[in-house]
């Protein structure tokens, strides 16, 4: 048998919690998260590592990546550093031909006709007779077509250099020359304006659920 004090009690508890309940259900929704704004991204930089030769240096990598070569030995990327476009002959400008551009995802990055400050020649090992055996260089790169337009990139491109000498002779007239050959290097380029920011992965939010 109930007890007849309880009666109050209990009906008094069972509408607390239909309160409760309904004040819940009420409730407004939880916000949005909170998804912070994109950082700026630091400058667009790219590097590479050429091998060695006479006027368009064959690129073996750029950044982390390490090229492959084809059937003729080649990878198809090139630095020239004195002659701007078409293999053909030095005209005293620069050019670049790389795998991936920064700026444009998915593309390659060709820059020609680069102005080039020229750098001294900094000795790094010697003949027994005391002359210069190798050296190296840093000169200094700017991609405004030649003085023509704003430039985007700058850089260097700090190559390696042998220096040798042979007997050489003209008519009767004989003398000694200096052959000094490209011996490999690297190169790195900074943009002026930063690479695209990766793309945000937006949360799914979780709605609270409403009683009916």
């Amino acid at each position: 048998m109930r007890r007849p004090d309880l009666v109050p009690l209990t009906w008094l508890a069972f509408c607390c919690g239909l309160f409760a309940a309904c004040g819940d259900s009420t409730s407004p929704p939880e916000p949005h998260p909170t998804i912070a704004a994109d950082a700026q991204a630091a400058n667009a930089t790219t590097s590479w590592v050429n091998k060695g030769g006479t006027n368009c240096l064959m690129v073996t990598s750029q950044d982390s990546t390490t090229f492959t070569v084809d059937f003729s030995g080649q990878t198809g990327w090139w630095f020239c550093p004195n002659q701007s476009s078409g293999f053909v002959s030095p005209d005293g400008f620069a050019s670049l031909y790389l795998a991936r551009d920064p700026l444009n995802p998915g593309s390659p990055l060709t820059l020609e006709t680069i102005s080039v400050v020229r750098g001294p020649d900094v000795p790094t090992t010697y003949n027994s007779d005391g002359s210069v055996a190798t050296f190296t260089r840093s000169d200094s790169l700017t991609c405004d077509n030649g003085g023509s337009i704003a430039p985007i990139w700058t850089g260097t491109a700090t190559q390696n250099f042998a220096r040798s000498t042979y007997r050489c002779c003209s008519r009767y007239v004989c003398r000694t020359c200096t052959r000094i050959t490209n011996m490999g290097g690297t190169g790195m380029l900074t943009a002026n304006q930063p690479a695209p920011p990766p793309r945000r992965h937006h949360r799914l939010r979780q709605r609270r659920r409403r009683w009916p």
